[in-house]
């Protein structure tokens, strides 16, 4: 901080106390002689006194003006170096933006460096004009240094810029002359590089990449451009090998070059095509021939007939050849259709007699024809009846068309139970072919009924599969069930459970519908728990009741889950666990009767029979019933030859198993009991 100059010649001395030696009185005041001299030289003193005061005031009031000014012109330069600043800056990015012209930025700086200058310039003190117009300009001068820096950074980008411009020039020259095109490239690098933003080593890394870019571009744009011409294509195979292209990318070379020679072997094909034009005609035809013929000889061969109408198209197709050969095929065509309207077990019947005639009695070209006739219409018979078996049969002649079903207007189920008074009885007939239940719909037809029963509540699907079961025989449900296990597992199993009801009169299938969403949402293991079998064990406990009952691990896992939604709607019902006389109710209502234990194996009664009438069912049994059921006078048990007489006497004390609702093979030694052509004995119940 400055320092205010006080008392005399403006130093530092401190100023003296007010007059305190010249103020005090004389001794001898207007005594003596001298006292009027003495009074004199008094007032003197005090005059002189009050102009020193005088002057040193006068200095420090100076001062202070100088201090306020030198402050003034302080904060003046400050102010003029702010906005010199931000003129710089303005000018600077105006340089680097491109809106102010760099040609340009030291006039505009100096233009604005005197606007700055001259509006901070007033109210400067006269005596410190000097040293803030020197301040200004020290500022204004390193300012200018600052853009000058700024315009030469621009000029150097300007310069790259110039350099990309002048390379990608040089890279179209490149394909007409590529020693001009280098002599241009490597000049500009050379002459204007050092001017540029760049360093030695992305100039060299720039030219390298210009040389790799322009023949690769030249290369591709002359490949493609040949892409029509072998000649010129190979051409350029060779010239891609000379020093010209050194430069390249060996990748890309290797690139183009598979693209030359896919170009040229798509040429090669276009020759061959257009040489072979007349030929392919011929041979389309013969394509098309060759595939009507394989599709009317495929009908022929499974002993489908034709008709000549509605396969006018596809038998005008025919090549004189293959209309003679299909002519030889549809002339064996009634043969194979008696074949193929037998039952599947008859058929094969057939067949394992002639193959049994090959192996006595020796073979013939005649007889292995036969053999591979039947098989092909027995395998092919299996795959449609398994596919959709009232469409095969349909096809085969067993059964007229397949009698329409209308769907269109929802499920309606007294109208549909109606209307498959027609399709139970052609199922049944299909079943005396297939040897197994058919279900009386067709396959789209049971998706689309399934998802028309989706729709509905539990109690009113289950109401609605009660009605629909009851216009079907119990095994035609359970085909129907099969057709739609895939689809919707539950609503199969509900389906096979038909209208069997509890003893409240509850369908068996709503429980199964009801168990099938409480498992899905979790309210069958929610809820208040009462003593019981836990969740976690019911399937466990399930399976071992139905364990052996059923023949077929299929039909095992089925009742299994079956009995196991049972368990889950009647746990939704009555919260928590289940006891283990509620999971024995699940297992009866999903076999649809009751598990019972029968000569030391269980076995499936049908509802409300008891094990005493099976008993006395098979002691009352006589052997002309169980000679027809086995269809011969001998049984194959356990591997042993037995007459009907002595078989029939011993059946009330057999092993019993499962074969379908009120029906049971007999087991001995852990194997069916086997009547005539190798095919188990069924005793029913009633």
């Amino acid at each position: 901080m400055a320092r205010i100059p006080a008392g005399e010649g403006l130093g530092n001395a401190v100023a003296r106390p007010a007059l305190q030696n010249e103020l005090q009185a004389p001794r001898g005041a207007f005594g003596g002689g001298g006292a009027i001299e003495e009074a004199g030289a008094t007032v003197s003193a005090i005059g002189d006194a009050a102009a020193r005061e005088q002057a040193r005031a006068d200095r420090e009031a100076k001062m202070l003006r100088d201090a306020a000014d030198r402050a003034t012109a302080s904060g003046k330069l400050l102010d003029a170096q702010d906005l010199l600043t931000q003129a710089h800056d303005e000018v600077s990015t105006g340089v680097a933006t491109g809106t102010i012209d760099k040609t340009k930025a030291a006039e505009e700086w100096q233009r604005r460096a005197a606007d700055v200058t001259a509006s901070v310039a007033v109210g400067v003190p006269a005596a410190h004009a000097q040293d803030f117009g020197n301040g200004v300009k020290r500022a204004s001068m390193k300012l200018g240094r600052a853009l000058e820096l700024t315009v030469a950074k621009r000029d150097r980008q300007d310069v790259t810029a110039g350099i990309g411009t002048t390379l990608e020039y040089a890279a179209r020259l490149y394909a007409k002359d590529p020693a001009a095109a280098r002599q241009v490239a490597g000049d500009t690098l050379a002459q204007l590089g050092p001017f540029s933003d760049l360093s030695p080593d992305q100039l060299q890394k720039l030219g390298q990449n210009w040389k790799e870019a322009a023949t690769f571009t030249t290369a591709y744009s002359g490949i493609n451009g040949a892409r029509g011409d072998a000649k010129a294509l190979q051409a350029w195979d060779k010239k891609l090998g000379t020093d010209e292209f050194a430069d390249m990318d060996p990748q890309k070379k290797a690139q183009l070059l598979g693209a030359s020679q896919g170009y040229q072997t798509h040429l090669e094909q276009q020759a061959l095509a257009r040489a072979q034009r007349g030929e392919i005609a011929a041979q389309r035809r013969e394509r098309e021939s060759s595939s009507a013929f394989s599709l009317l000889g495929d009908w022929a061969r499974a002993g489908k007939a034709a008709d000549p109408v509605a396969n006018q198209a596809l038998i005008a197709k025919l090549t004189p050849e293959h209309s003679a050969a299909y002519r030889a095929i549809a002339a064996d065509v009634p043969a194979r259709t008696a074949a193929a309207m037998l039952p599947l077990d008859a058929q094969q019947g057939q067949i394992d007699q002639l193959m049994q005639r090959r192996n006595t009695a020796g073979t013939s070209q005649g007889l292995e024809h036969e053999i591979a006739r039947r098989q092909q219409v027995l395998g092919e018979a299996r795959r449609d009846y398994e596919a959709d078996p009232l469409r095969a049969a349909a096809e085969r002649n067993v059964i007229d068309a397949v009698q329409p079903l209308d769907l269109s207007k929802g499920f309606d189920a007294p109208a549909l139970a109606l209307g498959m008074l027609q399709r139970v009885e052609q199922a049944k007939v299909v079943a005396s072919r297939t040897g197994k239940p058919v279900s009386p719909l067709l396959r789209e037809e049971a998706f689309k009924m399934g998802d028309m029963l989706g729709l509905l509540l539990p109690k009113q699907r289950s109401e609605a599969i009660a009605a629909l079961s009851r216009a079907m025989p119990p095994e035609q449900s359970a085909a129907l069930a099969r057709q739609l296990d895939g689809k919707d597992k539950a609503l199969a199993l509900a389906i096979a459970s038909g209208a069997t009801a509890t003893s409240e009169g509850r369908y068996t299938s709503e429980i199964i519908l009801r168990g099938d969403a409480a498992k899905k949402d979790g309210t069958s293991t929610k809820g208040e728990k009462v003593p019981g079998v836990k969740a976690s064990q019911w399937k466990a406990n399930i399976a071992a009741q139905l364990a052996d009952v059923f023949p077929g691990q299929t039909v095992t896992d089925n009742a299994v889950e079956g009995a196991l939604l049972i368990a889950h709607g009647m746990a939704a019902e009555q919260g928590g666990d289940l006891s283990e006389r509620n999971l024995r109710t699940a297992v009866n209502l999903a076999v649809g009767g009751s598990v019972v234990e029968h000569n030391g194996r269980k076995v499936a009664l049908p509802p409300n029979v008891e094990i005493g009438a099976l008993e006395t069912r098979l002691k009352m049994i006589t052997p002309d019933e169980v000679a027809q059921l086995a269809g011969g006078a001998t049984v194959r048990a356990g591997g042993v030859d037995v007459p009907i007489a002595e078989f029939a006497k011993k059946l009330p004390g057999a092993e019993l198993q499962f074969a379908g609702p009120g029906r049971y093979m007999v087991i001995v030694n852990g194997r069916p009991v086997l009547g005539a052509a190798g095919r188990p004995v069924f005793i029913p119940l009633q």
